[in-house]
Order: structure tokens, then C-alpha cells, then sequence
């Protein structure tokens, strides 16, 4: 799977100045990716032009794994959201409908 964000990216995002954890932040950036094909009904591939994805999705991407970085442990005193309101307002307009 193609990743459309760096670890450069991600830790200039999450204000991480180390690589400790460097591992665990990249492999949370195909989860999050799969997570906003399934909400979209698409790939994101088409949603790529001229070699970059769309930045609505960048920016997507890198507020989801922002908070899985921030909080990894289920949230119980919460509503459970897949795909939180803020981020769905970005996504929502490429969303695919059948």
C-alpha cells in the first residue's frame, strides 16, 4: 500500500522531537489509511493526482494517527466514533455512495 504521508510528516505533527518511536508511529499510517478507504468506498489511489493525494486526506490521515499516537487504549467514556465529526468533514465530500 502506497503511504501518502512521511514520518517526517507525522512527527513534525505530533511535535515529536525523538525516534523512539518512530516504529510505532509508522505503523500506524496503514490502519488509519485502510480506515479512511472503508469510510470513503474507495481507494485512495483514486484520489491521487499528479502523484499526491488529496490534502483533505493528508491532513485526515495525520489527525488520526495523531490521536491513536495520543490515545492508545479504548476510550470508554466516550461515544466510540470510527471516524470522528471533524475528520469526517474533511472526508466526507470524497466520499463514494453506491
Amino acid at each position: 500500500m502506497d503511504e501518502y504521508v512521511t514520518l517526517e510528516d507525522l512527527r513534525q505533527h505530533l511535535n515529536v522531537d525523538f525516534n523512539h518511536d518512530d516504529a510505532y508511529i509508522s505503523g500506524l499510517i496503514e490502519p488509519v489509511q485502510l480506515a479512511i478507504e472503508a469510510y470513503l468506498n474507495r481507494p485512495l489511489t483514486e484520489l491521487v493526482t499528479d502523484g499526491k493525494i488529496d490534502r483533505r486526506i493528508w491532513h485526515a490521515i495525520r489527525i488520526l494517527i495523531a490521536n491513536y499516537y495520543a490515545n492508545r487504549e479504548d476510550i470508554t467514556f466516550a461515544a466510540a466514533n470510527v471516524i470522528p465529526g471533524h475528520i469526517a468533514l474533511l472526508l466526507q465530500p470524497l466520499k463514494k455512495y453506491t
